[in-house]
């Protein structure tokens, strides 16, 4: 993940530790959502959201369980041996693989390699109904996915997807709007969203002063300051101030 979408989104993920997330059944986000998600974090990936949507419909598996499942295990196949294998999940090729294999060597071992990502991404779905058909939920299949002793977490892999999927959710429901800034993402809660796209409020870019705002958004420089408690003339990159 970008250090800048990272760090932003560090206050949203504690907020869904706690809800219980399921495998199965209707997509809970959308393909626009999906590529929101793989645009922000710079994934290789990008354009895939309408075959994750396809394999959710085929599989009835969840599209926020699909995701969080690759970005938990590769950052959206930007890091590990995903960005050599192409693998959504990691999978280990088993006594039954035929495809191919990639040897990580030493104490990594082998893993199932594949031609793209869509192809890795179907092949998940069926793995996962053919072995998880009454796992149902996260902490169910969790440990068996990413077991303790395959020098996993299984507690760290739970909490992670959960609070992953959370996000995913509040940007679906546009409670949180990324949004591209001079280079990075900010993640702006949905109210002061609607704010801004009604012109009653305006994100700081760089260079900007309060006399440039004030007259961008007809307003006075004494009106902006009291709007937002400003004390003194010093703006900084990315700041929300309210304009009416």
């Amino acid at each position: 993940m970008k250090k800048t979408a990272g760090i932003a989104l560090l206050a949203i993920l504690a907020e869904h530790a706690e809800c219980q997330p399921e495998i199965y059944g209707k997509p809970t986000i959308s393909e626009k959502t999906i590529e929101a998600v793989l645009k922000i974090n710079g994934s290789p990936a990008e354009g895939i959201g309408d075959k994750v949507c396809e394999m959710s419909e085929k599989y009835k598996v969840d599209t926020a369980f699909l995701l969080a499942v690759f970005g938990k295990e590769s950052d959206y196949g930007r890091e590990g041996i995903a960005s050599k294998t192409k693998s959504w999940s990691n999978m280990r090729p088993g006594p039954q693989w035929k495809g191919k294999v990639y040897d990580a060597g030493g104490k990594k071992g082998k893993f199932r390699q594949y031609d793209s990502f869509e192809q890795s991404l179907e092949n998940f779905c069926r793995h996962l109904q053919l072995n998880y058909p009454q796992t149902t939920t996260i902490r169910e299949w969790a440990p068996k996915h990413a077991p303790a002793e395959d020098r996993n977490d299984p507690q760290d892999f739970i909490s992670d997807m959960i609070k992953k999927i959370g996000v995913y959710q509040d940007i679906e429901s546009r409670r949180t709007v990324p949004v591209q800034h001079e280079g990075s993402w900010l993640f702006i809660p949905g109210p002061k969203w609607k704010q801004i796209a009604e012109g009653r409020a305006y994100i700081v870019k760089t260079g900007d002063t309060l006399t440039g705002i004030s007259k961008k958004c007809r307003t006075s420089e004494a009106r902006l300051k009291a709007l937002n408690g400003l004390k003194g003339n010093y703006l900084k990159s990315g700041q929300y101030l309210k304009t009416r």
